[in-house]
């Protein structure tokens, strides 16, 4: 469409789908796709370090925003790879995107236990619009 802007900001990717994306070769040459100074050294270092950082950031997290970012419900489904990995998520908000019906079913499906507040409100292509407030109606 013209005069819509796609964000660049995409879900993460789990570790493991890390690995895969940072070992992608050049069909034709067989070239690594992403080069680093030390070569394929470099490698298990920067797929370690994310795999590290991943995990210790997702776990402790309690409040996830993804306003805004025109998320589909593509986006949806890769995020909800990387729920099982927050376990302290009380907070996700996840307005003002493209996700329709089926992505927030499919998000819903996969929540945590713990979560207090959801916020799906203006998802262009939903045919609801919702909010779960905090208890106490703190948000």
């Amino acid at each position: 469409d013209v005069g819509v802007l796609r964000s660049v900001r995409e879900p993460p990717l789990t570790p493991d789908e890390f690995d895969k994306k940072l070992d992608g070769r050049n069909p034709e040459t067989g070239d690594y796709l992403y080069k680093f100074t030390n070569g394929g050294s470099d490698y298990r270092y920067v797929a370690g370090k994310y795999r590290e950082t991943y995990q210790e950031l997702l776990h402790d997290v309690d409040r996830l925003e993804f306003n805004g970012l025109g998320w589909n419900d593509a986006d949806a489904r890769q995020f909800v790879k990387s729920l099982p990995y927050c376990g302290k998520l009380q907070s996700l908000f996840l307005n003002d995107n493209d996700i329709t019906d089926e992505g927030a079913r499919l998000l819903c499906s996969a929540l945590p236990t713990m979560l207090v507040a959801l916020d799906m409100r203006n998802n262009s292509s939903m045919s609801f619009s919702f909010t779960i407030p905090y208890p106490h109606g703190n948000t």
